[in-house]
């Protein structure tokens, strides 16, 4: 098997793993209280008036919280996506590349 084969194989299995994900039981569970807290998040972050500078601070470590909590599914399919590219890009380049197996046209038979 040759480099890229090996790659192309690595990459497959990650996307697979990425995209089973949404059917596992555990993950929709953790998916459904992580947007549970970014909605609570949401609420205290738009409805909480800042006062002054330390709650303008607390205010400003609750967006970084939400941003954790909402980007975490991006983050899986924007790898899913990157991983689509690597595969079309190997498989292409596998296309590419020189049968070993078949003669050689230059060669006498």
């Amino acid at each position: 098997m040759s480099e890229i084969a090996r790659e192309l194989s690595v990459a497959m299995e990650q996307r697979r793993l990425l995209e089973d994900l949404a059917t596992n039981q555990g993950f929709l569970l953790l998916s459904s209280l992580m947007q549970q807290q970014a909605d609570a998040l949401q609420q205290e972050i738009l409805f909480t008036p800042c006062a002054g500078l330390d709650s303008a601070i607390a205010a400003e470590y609750k967006k970084g919280e939400l941003a954790g909590r909402l980007a975490w599914e991006h983050l899986r399919k924007t790898y899913i996506s990157s991983l689509e590219i690597t595969i079309n890009h190997l498989r292409s380049k596998i296309d590419d590349e020189p049968d070993d197996r078949s003669p050689d046209a230059n060669s006498a038979p």
